[in-house]
C-alpha cells in the first residue's frame, strides 16, 4: 500500500521503506543500508515488494516504471506503451518467493528477485486484457483487475497460479471458463478472506449494460449489486453481501476476516462489521 502525504509518497513493506518526492526516491532498509535517486518525472506513484527486496516507481502518468532492487540498484523497467497506456505492476507470492510482474504490449510477464523471468502469459489474443493489478487469493489463485479492450467497465479474472507458471495461454483460458472467479463493473476489486472465501467490492453505478450475452450470465447474483460481496471459491456459491457505497475504487485493497472486513479508500480504510454491514 502507498500513503500520500504533504511530504510525498511512502511505501513500507518487508523492511524497506520508501519515500518518493516530486523526482527524488529514497528507499532505507536499515540506518546504515540507504540509498537517494533522482529520475527526469515526478513520482506518481511507489511499491515495495513483501519481501522488501524491489520497489517499483511510477513517473509520467503511470506510463513509465523504474525498478530498484537489492543489490542492484535502480533500473528502468517499461517505457511508454502505445497510446501512453499506463504500465501494469505489481507483486505476488508464490511458494514463500516474490515475483514481479509487468504487462507490456499484450505479455504478462513475471520475473524473480534477481531479474530473470520466470513465466510469459498471453493477454492479446483472443481477448485483449489489459492488466492492472495483481492479487493472491486462496487456493493457489492469483486475480487480475483491468479492462477487456474497448470496454468502458472494469473486470476481475481468477487464474490458478500453477497454470500461470506453466502454460502461456493460462489467463486466455480463464478468461473463456471463468472457471475460478469473474466479475465486471465500472469499480471492482478482489482479496482474500479465508482459506476458502474471497472477498469483492463492486460498484456498476447505474443499470448493468453487458459486454457480450454471456457476460450479464456470469454476474447471476450479483448483477446490479452495488456494494460488497463474499464468495466461495471452487463452488461459487455466494455467502453473504453488503449494501455499500465509497470512494474505493479498482484494485483497491480489500481483505475480510471471520468478522470483518477491511477495504482502503481515498484517505484511509473503512472497517465493516460482517453481517450488520456497520
Amino acid at each position: 500500500m502507498c500513503l500520500l502525504t504533504t511530504k510525498g509518497f511512502f511505501s513500507f513493506s518487508g523492511g524497506t521503506l520508501a519515500h518518493a518526492k516530486d523526482k527524488s526516491i529514497s528507499i532505507s532498509r536499515s540506518e546504515r543500508n540507504h540509498e537517494h535517486f533522482d529520475i527526469e518525472v515526478k513520482v506518481d506513484w511507489i511499491k515495495v515488494s513483501p519481501n522488501g527486496k524491489t520497489v517499483l516507481i511510477y513517473g509520467d502518468y503511470g506510463t513509465k516504471v523504474w525498478r530498484w532492487r537489492e543489490g542492484f540498484g535502480l533500473d528502468t523497467f517499461t517505457t511508454p506503451q502505445k497510446k501512453r497506456v499506463a504500465a501494469g505492476c505489481g507483486f505476488i507470492l508464490y511458494k514463500e518467493k516474490v515475483i514481479t510482474l509487468l504487462t507490456n504490449n499484450g505479455i504478462l510477464k513475471g520475473f524473480s528477485d534477481e531479474g530473470d523471468q520466470v513465466f510469459s502469459s498471453n493477454l492479446l489474443s483472443p481477448h485483449a486484457f489489459l492488466t492492472k493489478n495483481f492479487i493472491n487469493l486462496p487456493k493457489n489463485l492469483i486475480a487480475l483487475t483491468g479492462a477487456f479492450f474497448g470496454d468502458y467497465a472494469d473486470s476481475v479474472i481468477a487464474v490458478d497460479l500453477t497454470e500461470l507458471l506453466q502454460d502461456p495461454e493460462a489467463v486466455q483460458k480463464a478468461i473463456k471458463d471463468k472457471v475460478y472467479f469473474f466479475d465486471r463493473a465500472i469499480d471492482v476489486t478482489v482479496g482474500p478472506c479465508g482459506s476458502d472465501w474471497v472477498v469483492a467490492l463492486r460498484d456498476p453505478e447505474d443499470t448493468e449494460v453487458p459486454l457480450n450475452a454471456e457476460d450479464i450470465e456470469d454476474l447471476g447474483d450479483v448483477e446490479n449489486f452495488a456494494g460488497i460481496y463474499i464468495r466461495e471459491l471452487g463452488t461459487g456459491k455466494l455467502i453473504e453481501n453488503i449494501s455499500y457505497k465509497n470512494s474505493a475504487g479498482s484494485g483497491s485493497a480489500i481483505v475480510a476476516t471471520e468478522n470483518r472486513i477491511a477495504v482502503q479508500i481515498m484517505g484511509g480504510i473503512d472497517l465493516i462489521t460482517r453481517k450488520t454491514g456497520e
